[in-house]
C-alpha cells in the first residue's frame, strides 16, 4: 500500500538525493539497500552504490539518474526529489493509512488482567512491588458488558494477562461463559507461565474459553528456569510442569510460543534449550520460539553485544523449524502498540480500569468498565510530534512517534538494536532470494515470528 502511494517516475529535470529513511549494510560484493517507509529491500553493486551513495549529501539530475540505470531507485522510494520535506511526508503517510484500512469501527482486542497474583517470583519481574489485585465477579460481569458496548462487529481476541492469568481462570471461565451466553464471537490468547495448566482446565481453555494461541515464558534449562522463577511452591511449580503443560496444549492444536527471557547470565544456554525443545516436541510444527532479551539488560551497554549474539540463534532456530513462517508486511503503519490504536484494543486491569498499555502506571488510566457514558480511548501521546533526535532517525517508520517521548519501553540505545537487527533480517533476505533464484528485484522485508507482548 505504502509503495503505491510513494511510487512515481523520474523526472529528469528534478533533483533527487537519498531517502533518509533508508537504512543500508556494507555487503562482501556490494550493499544492500531497505526503505524502512515501504520495506522494500533492494541489492546494489559497488559500482551502483558509488553512484548514488554520495547522494547522502548531495544531490543529482533525474536524467543522469536514468543514464546510470538507476531509475527504479526513485521508483521504489530511495531516492526522493531533492526538495522534499521527509518529516513531514511522514506524517501525512501516518496519518492517511487509518482511512485506507477500511476497518468497522470498535474495539477488537482486549487485555483482560483476571488478577496480578502469581505462583512465580521471577527475579527480574518489572511488576515486582505492584500491588496484587484479583478481579471480582461484578467487576467481571461489567467487564461483559463493556465489551458488548464497544467491541466491533466480528469475533473480538480476549488476550489474558497478569500477573498469572491461570491464577484467575474462575474469571476467565465466568467472563467466557456470559459471552457466549449473549451470542458475541471471540477467541482467546494467553501470556502464562504455564504450570497452573491442568489437564482439566486444558479441557476449560479449549471448550469454553476458545484458547488458540499461548506465549509460554521461560528461562532457558531447567537450571537457569528454576533459578530465575523461583515459584512459591517448588514442588508442584517447575521446569517439568511447564514442560508438560506446553505439550499437552499442543496436543489440542493451540499454537505455542516460548518466549526465552535472556540476558548475560542465561545467554550461553539458550541454543542447548531450543535443540532440547526441538527434541522433546519433534513432530509439532505450531510450536515457535521468541528470545527476548530483559528490559534491564537493554538498559545496559551490555546489551549491544548481547543483542548481537542472539542474531545467530535465530539462524540457528530456522533450522530447527522453530522460527516459524515468516510474515510480510509494509514497513509503514500506523499501529506499532496500545497507544497508537484507538479504540482498537483496550487493557482492563483487577478493578477494571482501563489502560492504553500493560506497562503504564496506574496513574495512567484513561476510563473504567464502570463508566456508564462513552469512554474517550485515544492515547493523547499519539498525537504528539516526534523528538528531533527520532525525526533524524532512519527508523522513525518502523516506530512510535512518542517512542522517546512517552513509551515506557524506551531505551537509550534503540537505534543500535534496531540497526544490528535489521542488517541481519536483510542479509536473510538476500540469502533466501538467492537459494531462490538469480532474480534481484526489490522484496518486502520478512518479519520475525509474532510476539504477542510488547
Amino acid at each position: 500500500m505504502v509503495v503505491d502511494i510513494l511510487q512515481q517516475t523520474v523526472s529528469p529535470d528534478r533533483d533527487y538525493r537519498l531517502n533518509p529513511y533508508t537504512f543500508s549494510v556494507a555487503e562482501e560484493n556490494g550493499r544492500l539497500l531497505k526503505n524502512m517507509e515501504t520495506g522494500m529491500v533492494i541489492s546494489l553493486s559497488d559500482a551502483e552504490w558509488d553512484r548514488i551513495g554520495c547522494l547522502q549529501e548531495e544531490s543529482v539530475k533525474g536524467a543522469d539518474l536514468l543514464e546510470m540505470g538507476l531509475g527504479d531507485c526513485v521508483k521504489y522510494g530511495f531516492l526522493v526529489e531533492d526538495d522534499t520535506d521527509d518529516y513531514e511526508q511522514y506524517k501525512q503517510l501516518h496519518s492517511l493509512l487509518p482511512f485506507l484500512s477500511r476497518e468497522m469501527p470498535g474495539t477488537k482486542t482486549y487485555t483482560i488482567l483476571p488478577t496480578t497474583a502469581c505462583n512465580a517470583r521471577c527475579v527480574y519481574c518489572y511488576e515486582e512491588g505492584m500491588p496484587v489485585q484479583s478481579m471480582s465477579e461484578e467487576t467481571a460481569d461489567r467487564v461483559v458488558q463493556f465489551i458488548e458496548k464497544t467491541r466491533w462487529q466480528d469475533t473480538v481476541t480476549l488476550l489474558w494477562f497478569g500477573g498469572e492469568p491461570l491464577a484467575g481462570s474462575k474469571i476467565i471461565s465466568r467472563i467466557c461463559r456470559e459471552l457466549e451466553e449473549k451470542n458475541i464471537l471471540f477467541r482467546s490468547k494467553i501470556i502464562t507461565n504455564a504450570t497452573l495448566m491442568s489437564d482439566k482446565l486444558l479441557e476449560e481453555a479449549v471448550s469454553l474459553w476458545h484458547l488458540e494461541y499461548a506465549q509460554v515464558s521461560v528461562d532457558g534449562l531447567r537450571a537457569d528456569y528454576e533459578a530465575r522463577k523461583q515459584y512459591v511452591d517448588p514442588t508442584a511449580h517447575h521446569y517439568d510442569a511447564m514442560m508438560d503443560a506446553v505439550g499437552r496444549m499442543l496436543e489440542k492444536g493451540i499454537r505455542v510460543t516460548l518466549r526465552c527471557n535472556y540476558d548475560g547470565d542465561n545467554i550461553d544456554g539458550l541454543e542447548a534449550f531450543a535443540q532440547e525443545v526441538r527434541t522433546r516436541f519433534a513432530c509439532q510444527d505450531k510450536l515457535l520460539f521468541y528470545p527476548a532479551m530483559l528490559f534491564q539488560a537493554q538498559a545496559k551497554e551490555s546489551g549491544i553485544d548481547l543483542h548481537r549474539r542472539i542474531q545467530a540463534l535465530k539462524d540457528r532456530l530456522a533450522e530447527l523449524n522453530l522460527a516459524g513462517k515468516e510474515k510480510k508486511r509494509s514497513a509503514l503503519k500506523n499501529n506499532f502498540c496500545g497507544a497508537d490504536s484507538g479504540e482498537k484494543s483496550v487493557v482492563i486491569a483487577p478493578d477494571g480500569q482501563l489502560y492504553h498499555c500493560e506497562h503504564l502506571p496506574g496513574n495512567m488510566a484513561y476510563g473504567s468498565v464502570y463508566d456508564a457514558g462513552p469512554v474517550v480511548c485515544s492515547d493523547p501521546r499519539a498525537s504528539l510530534e516526534a523528538d528531533p533526535m527520532c525525526r533524524a532517525c532512519c527508523f522513525l517508520p518502523v516506530c512510535t512517534p512518542f517512542f522517546k517521548n512517552g513509551c515506557p519501553d524506551f531505551f537509550e540505545n534503540c537505534r543500535i538494536f534496531k540497526e544490528i537487527e535489521t542488517a541481519e533480517a536483510m542479509r536473510r533476505i538476500r540469502r533466501e532470494r538467492e537459494d531462490q533464484s538469480d532474480d534481484a528485484c526489490p522484496a518486502e522485508e520478512t518479519l520475525e515470528p509474532e510476539n504477542e507482548l510488547c
